[in-house]
């Protein structure tokens, strides 16, 4: 099955206080290898893998989709870089353990 490299951007929850506070715009970003069908089929889950992300860092009350950040399929990654992503991969359908990703986020947030 083909593999994308469905790429999307956040705010941290220090990054979104200081941006709100001082009117920055810094941000971080995430790369997610999905196996699907198809390109669109790998953005569509994507997208609901990047909200699934947010509402787990930031808490229910905060939506990505309705955020607007940066989101695509790319294709500017090697193999090797692809194997070296902090999120493997997964199948449409699985949602990856952000565990890990997460609790390196808020350790650097304390």
């Amino acid at each position: 099955m083909p593999e994308y490299a469905f790429f999307f951007g956040y705010e941290t929850p220090r990054q979104l206080k200081n941006n709100d506070a001082h009117g920055w715009d810094d941000d971080d970003s995430l790369t997610i290898v999905i196996e699907a069908r198809s390109e669109q089929q790998a953005f569509e889950w994507g997208r609901r893998l990047a909200d699934s992300f947010c509402s787990q860092l930031h808490g229910d009350r905060f939506s990505w989709t309705q955020s607007g950040y940066a989101h695509c399929i790319r294709y500017d990654f090697t193999r090797e870089q692809l194997a070296n992503l902090e999120i493997k991969r997964v199948q449409v359908g699985e949602f990856p353990d952000f565990s890990q990703t997460l609790a390196r986020i808020h350790d650097q947030d304390s």
